[in-house]
């Protein structure tokens, strides 16, 4: 027996007629999609790849009722988990794949009811297609949306990952050069102890001052590792993190403008991450005189920068200027948004911080 159930041959008919007008379909969700200003039909890569998944739908459709073996998840799922892969690594918000289904949907289903006018009025065929359709649209837009949440979540591991480079550079060149310089300056200690017998020597004083610097350095660390950004307004917050590292003659100047409840909670903490980066750079590589930096939130977007007029970036602190860069580019890119470098050989550097406020709003639809 093969197990096929008999299908009304009005269903089989009305399945028939839509596979038949496949290319009308197609034509008239592009032309949606297009007048509609759609991300998703915004380069020619990015309209084949979306037609194709419409395409793969209404054939999947078509054989679901006609009881044909229609395609196995493992044959669909690449295609599906392809998209949304590309999708997220576009910025391409899920909002743009939850309205052109709805297009689809509407395309779809505006010829279906022509041709079921053709093959004549049948209430079974049509609530067949119907049900048919909207568990097939379902199934892809949640199998995108797995593939979109898991590119996002990598990302969020690769910028963490980051984190944890800098901390490690941290304590392997300002803690572990002050403990090592410690370490010496006691053997020289012991070594001139031995030698003459007396009070201790002076290096021990200086060993004294490596350990502390040490200790001060580990602290900060720790300190950034704990730090809630949400404790204080965040210039209050930026300075407090930033002017212990800073020379006492460094004119910090930190603005806020706007309403910070207006972002959420996630943006937030990305954007103040990205500032404090950015300061850290400049502190540290800049040889600045002034420091400015300028945050401007509106209810739509926040834009911020950070200038100074030191002497830009040194080639010797290129591979850990550009290591922070790429982590500032990573946390603004997983909120929509962007950052930009410009280096002025001689007359300073500038980040420039673009979010949108609703970029944090990702939801894996």
């Amino acid at each position: 027996m093969s197990g096929k159930t008999c299908v009304p041959s009005s269903v089989v008919r009305l399945a028939e007629r839509i596979l038949a007008r496949e290319c009308e379909v197609l034509a008239s969700y592009e032309r949606c999609l297009t007048e509609a200003g759609s991300a998703l039909v915004r380069d020619q890569e990015t309209t084949a790849e979306t037609m194709a998944q419409a395409r793969s739908i209404v054939r999947a459709v078509a054989l679901l009722m006609t009881n044909t073996q229609a395609q196995s998840v493992e044959d669909v799922n690449p295609l599906s988990w392809q998209i949304g892969t590309h999708r997220a690594a576009a910025r391409t918000h899920p909002t743009e794949s939850l309205r052109a289904a709805g297009m689809f949907v509407e395309s779809v289903m505006n010829v279906a009811l022509e041709c079921e006018r053709e093959v004549g009025p049948c209430p079974e065929s049509f609530g067949a297609f119907s049900l048919y359709l909207m568990s097939t649209v379902l199934d892809r837009l949640q199998s995108g949306a797995a593939s979109y949440a898991e590119f996002l979540l990598g990302e969020v591991c690769r910028a963490n990952e980051h984190e944890r480079c800098r901390i490690a550079r941290e304590l392997h060149d300002r803690v572990g050069h002050s403990l090592s310089a410690a370490h010496r300056l006691v053997e020289v200690a012991q070594i001139h102890q031995e030698a003459e017998p007396g009070p201790p020597a002076r290096s021990l004083d200086s060993a004294a001052l490596a350990v502390a610097e040490a200790l001060e350095t580990t602290r900060q660390v720790a300190a950034d590792l704990r730090l809630d950004p949400l404790s204080a307004p965040m210039a209050e917050a930026l300075i407090r993190v930033i002017r212990p590292l800073a020379s006492p003659q460094l004119q910090l100047q930190v603005r806020v403008n706007g309403d910070e409840a207006w972002m959420p909670a996630q943006t937030r903490d990305e954007v103040f991450l990205i500032l404090r980066e950015a300061m850290r750079n400049a502190v540290r590589h800049s040889e600045a005189s002034m420091l400015r930096v300028c945050v401007d939130v509106a209810p739509h977007e926040v834009r911020a920068s950070v200038a100074d007029d030191g002497v830009g970036f040194h080639a010797e602190a290129a591979d850990s200027f550009s290591s922070g860069i790429r982590s500032m580019q990573e946390r603004a890119e997983l909120l929509g948004g962007s950052v930009r470098v410009w280096n002025r050989r001689g007359d300073g550097s500038q980040v420039e911080l673009i979010v949108p406020v609703t970029g944090n709003h990702r939801a894996a639809v």
